[in-house]
């Protein structure tokens, strides 16, 4: 009984027994940093904005035997403390924002890629703030950067990423 049972073990450790769905999936990770986020008074310090960016680092592991692309659906700041939404709070503003290289990005498996996204989608590349949120950024202390992706391999799933935390200067 003993050795039927070993022989199963054994043969279970050969890839053939990984079902071909996960060997298929692409696996892909994304990673937040180099965070440069700045507050800052608009030359006549009528406006204020928040400007900046930041690096998502990409990797899609070589398990995987499918191709994607990948592409970045939002970014907002929450506070680090309790990740509640800090621009405006509480249901929430989103960064507008640009990324370098364009998106999507075409990963093949063992890839790698860096994408800058730079906070502002248009010149200057910054994003104007009302008074409550430059208050609520700056109140807010530590925050985090959170985004969203999709990548094709994976259909319409949705997956989230963060920064660690960080204190925007300016404040």
């Amino acid at each position: 009984m003993l050795r039927a049972i070993l022989l199963i073990v054994l043969a279970c450790t050969v890839p053939s027994c990984i079902p071909s769905d996960v060997e298929d999936t692409v696996l892909l990770t994304a990673d937040i940093s180099n965070m440069q986020v700045a507050v800052a008074a608009a030359p006549g310090g009528l406006v204020t904005t928040l400007a900046g960016g930041f690096d998502v680092a990409l990797h899609v592991r070589e398990r995987g035997s499918t191709a994607t692309d990948v592409t970045f659906t939002s970014f907002s700041l929450v506070r680090a403390d309790n990740d509640a939404q800090v621009l405006n709070a509480p249901t929430g503003k989103p960064l507008s924002w640009a990324a370098t290289p364009a998106l999507p990005v075409h990963l093949v498996p063992g890839a790698d890629a860096s994408v800058h996204v730079t906070i502002g989608s248009g010149k200057p590349s910054s994003m104007e703030l009302s008074a409550d949120d430059k208050a609520a950024v700056c109140a807010a202390g530590q925050v985090k950067l959170v985004g969203t992706l999709q990548d094709t391999a994976q259909g319409a799933r949705v997956t989230s990423m963060a920064s660690a935390p960080f204190v925007p200067s300016g404040c």
